[in-house]
């Protein structure tokens, strides 16, 4: 077997990532895994397995790169995985490795997604999207904490991705809109030396109604994001 370039892709949670593994994984040349250091994704099976292989990053990855039977292999990594993840990254880019980072920008939403998806354990949605019966009203100072912790990791994502990304995806203008799905892939397929392929998903939105509809508290927590920004100039919006 040929060996190909490899990916990985930073991000953080609720920002896409999912779906666009889910898009790359439409090329036969290619294996794009999850979040290889995490139990949650059942890579790993025990938590001592995790402490190890995160003392050992490269081990895991060469492991995981080893079985996956195509000549190119991908991952994701969310910053709080490991602990200095800019040695990781100068590693793997001394190695050849194709460096993306994936952003959401909308950091309500982002937090505001993975506060729901605790709550109805609907994380993802494939054919047809979720519906909720019951609205739900989420705790604004849980909220307003998130979105402090989310801003912070989106200065520190944007450091590292100023000295490594090789190209940087945002949710909301390749993601969110199908249309955008096939270019984008195409541009990491380049970086990957791959042919082109067609990319598809089964994957939805995950609930048929919108947050406003589904947050009974919605515009009370944009209004205190909103404060919180203006109070607090390192929030990003």
């Amino acid at each position: 077997m040929i060996t190909g370039k490899n990916l990985i892709i930073i991000s953080q949670a609720r920002s896409g990532s999912t779906l666009l593994k889910h898009l790359l994984n439409n090329h036969p040349a290619l294996t794009m895994e999850g979040e290889i250091f995490s139990i949650t994704d059942g890579y790993l099976k025990s938590i001592w397995a995790l402490r190890f292989f995160q003392q050992c990053p490269h081990l895991w990855i060469a492991l995981r790169k080893r079985i996956c039977g195509t000549s190119s292999y991908g991952f994701t990594l969310f910053p709080f995985q490991l602990g200095n993840i800019a040695l990781v990254l100068k590693r793997l880019r001394s190695k050849g490795w194709v460096i993306v980072f994936l952003n959401r920008h909308n950091t309500v939403d982002q937090v505001i997604s993975h506060m729901v998806a605790q709550k109805t354990k609907n994380w993802h949605s494939y054919r047809e999207p979720h519906s909720v019966d019951h609205p739900v009203i989420l705790d604004k100072e849980k909220f307003i904490h998130r979105c402090l912790r989310v801003d912070r990791n989106k200065i520190k994502l944007n450091k590292l991705s100023e000295a490594f990304a090789d190209f940087e995806v945002s949710y909301e203008n390749h993601l969110n809109n199908e249309k955008q799905w096939q270019p984008t892939c195409n541009v990491i397929y380049d970086l990957l030396g791959l042919k082109h392929v067609s990319v598809n998903s089964t994957m939805t939105r995950t609930y048929r109604s919108g947050y406003a509809d589904i947050v009974l508290n919605y515009h009370d927590l944009c209004n205190a994001y909103q404060g919180l920004s203006i109070n607090n100039p390192e929030s990003n919006s």
